[in-house]
């Protein structure tokens, strides 16, 4: 509920019962409720190795349109959920729809003639730092095969550890320099993040404080009754950095909130 006081000429329009970042920005769309889907529709294996031939076709429903579709987070996206010419490889679509939502089908395997593989993937369940896990098994093709991340050194190694949760590109290099670039997706696990050790002392430094989210004119966060009300706006207010006002959260902080939000807002 609003209301709209005049205070010596002055229009001050007050938000009661309500999370708020302390601003007159219009609230942004909370994408944590909504019903964006995307499914993979179909998928051609590419001839071999060297000829990109491989394709992918998506469909987006729900939502609001109009949908943007993205390759492995590329930052240009096109209207339409089919991809065509790809290269053996394992990839990433995503889609934005009218809110900024975004949905992805990850780790889509195109595979090739001369190019087959398998992956074995761990999830990340660290909030600050990874733990996750990807190998990579090629089957058949022109061995002896090399490996590298993200832009590295080529080795004879095929697992790599300590990944955070996200994309990551894995290179892999048959005995004739052929390359294949693999984009894989580390799903991100529940962190055990703590409301009493990790989040409150937060909320009780930077939020629950004179002015701000301290009981007297909005809710105060520090009761976890309340923060467990307004979690998924704590998380997007936090995450966008429109709260706390006048005050600023480290990347940790901000990932902490995030992670206990995504755990489920627990009392723990």
């Amino acid at each position: 509920m609003s209301v709209l006081k005049i205070v010596a000429g002055i229009s001050i329009m007050i938000s009661l019962g309500m999370i708020s970042s302390c601003s007159n920005d219009p609230e942004p769309f909370n994408c944590e409720l909504t019903d964006l889907t995307i499914q993979l529709n179909s998928k051609s294996d590419a001839t071999n190795c060297n000829t990109p031939d491989g394709s992918i076709v998506v469909e987006a429903s729900v939502g609001k349109e109009p949908y943007t579709f993205f390759l492995n987070n590329e930052t240009i996206g096109q209207p339409t959920g089919g991809f065509m010419t790809l290269a053996p490889g394992i990839y990433s679509v995503s889609v934005k729809d009218g809110n900024g939502c975004v949905k992805s089908v990850d780790n889509i395997a195109i595979v090739g003639a001369n190019f087959s593989f398998s992956t074995t993937i761990l999830e990340d369940n660290l909030c600050l730092g990874g733990n996750g896990e990807a190998s990579i098994t090629v089957v058949d093709g022109n061995p002896p095969y090399t490996f590298n991340i993200s832009g590295g050194a080529f080795s004879d190694i095929n697992s790599f550890t300590g990944l955070s949760s996200g994309n990551h590109f894995i290179g892999v290099k048959d005995v004739d320099g052929c390359t294949v670039n693999l984009s894989i997706t580390i799903p991100r696990g529940k962190s055990d993040t703590s409301w009493s050790n990790d989040v409150l002392p937060i909320v009780q430094t930077s939020c629950a404080i004179s002015g701000c989210h301290d009981g007297s004119s909005r809710p105060d966060l520090s009761e976890y009754s309340n923060a467990k009300k307004f979690a998924t706006q704590m998380k997007t207010e936090t995450r966008t950095r429109n709260m706390p006002r006048g005050r600023t959260l480290t990347q940790a902080q901000i990932d902490l909130i995030g992670c206990w939000v995504d755990d489920g807002a627990l009392e723990n």
